[in-house]
């Protein structure tokens, strides 16, 4: 996963969490993007507010598919769930979007 995306993965939504020091190795955002990217970061954004945003849709799109693909699978909703790092609830909430995009069932309406 490139730098930007486990960012965004790790501290979406978050602000200033660059400090005001010298970068350094064995902080919690080097292990997370890698120290050369952490020291790029560093570099360019030290001493001011940084906010990293929440991940897109297209980021949910893509983790509600591996979410489905794993149910179909057989994996358990709490196996999926564990895997995901979500709760059982949202995994199900997952699973029934995807019932709702289904255009084999039709409306009550007449």
């Amino acid at each position: 996963m490139p730098p930007p995306a486990k960012l965004v993965q790790h501290y979406g939504g978050r602000t200033d969490i660059t400090a005001h020091t010298r970068p350094h190795p064995d902080s919690q955002l080097a292990h997370c993007i890698g120290f050369g990217a952490y020291t790029m970061l560093q570099a360019r954004y030290a001493g001011e507010s940084l906010t990293i945003p929440m991940a897109g849709t297209g980021h949910a799109a893509s983790v509600a598919a591996s979410v489905r693909y794993d149910r179909s699978r057989g994996l358990m909703v709490a196996e999926i769930a564990t895997r995901h790092r979500f709760h059982m609830r949202s995994v199900w909430r997952i699973l029934a979007s995807q019932n709702s995009d289904n255009p084999r069932q039709t409306s009550l309406d007449v």
